[in-house]
């Protein structure tokens, strides 16, 4: 078995597990975590249903660390969708939001990646477009981030 095949399955089960015992925080983030993997295998629409499915969970805990996770997650699928500006944004915003919580800019584990994540979107646009993307994503409210990772990922609300 393929190593994202087994991991794929263990989340799979996590979220079972969380579900069964009402542990609402596994339930909302073992989706991401399947995106994420659904995302390196190149399935960009699983990926996308994954972390909408994690981002309605985490929105109605009220959990903004898991809106960080999940709008970093959604970031990543606009990048590998081609919409650099709405990544640039909510790269920014996630940015912003991750200062505001003490939290470090990425996951130590997770940095290389968004580290080569970023440096495409910038090739991508431009040095002053994507600068300017992720400043203006930096300074939206909470409900406009989540709106923009909805439309850039689909078709609205999630679920």
């Amino acid at each position: 078995m393929r190593s994202g095949s087994v991991k794929t399955m263990v989340y799979g089960e996590s979220l079972e597990l969380a579900r069964q015992v009402g542990l609402k925080e596994g339930t909302a983030m073992a989706p991401h975590s399947l995106g994420d993997l659904a995302l390196a295998q190149g399935d960009g629409a699983a990926a996308v249903a994954r972390y909408r499915e994690s981002l309605a969970l985490v929105r109605e805990m009220g959990h903004k660390q898991g809106l960080a996770h999940v709008l970093g997650g959604l970031a990543k699928a606009c990048a590998s969708r081609g919409d650099g500006e709405g990544a640039a944004r909510l790269f920014g915003f996630v940015e912003a939001l991750r200062a505001e919580l003490g939290l470090p800019p990425e996951p130590e584990d997770d940095r290389a990646e968004l580290d080569g994540a970023l440096a495409g979107l910038c090739a991508r646009l431009g040095e002053e477009r994507f600068a300017s993307g992720r400043a203006e994503g930096g300074g939206l409210p909470l409900d406009a981030a989540v709106a923009l990772a909805l439309d850039a990922t689909g078709d609205g609300e999630p679920g």
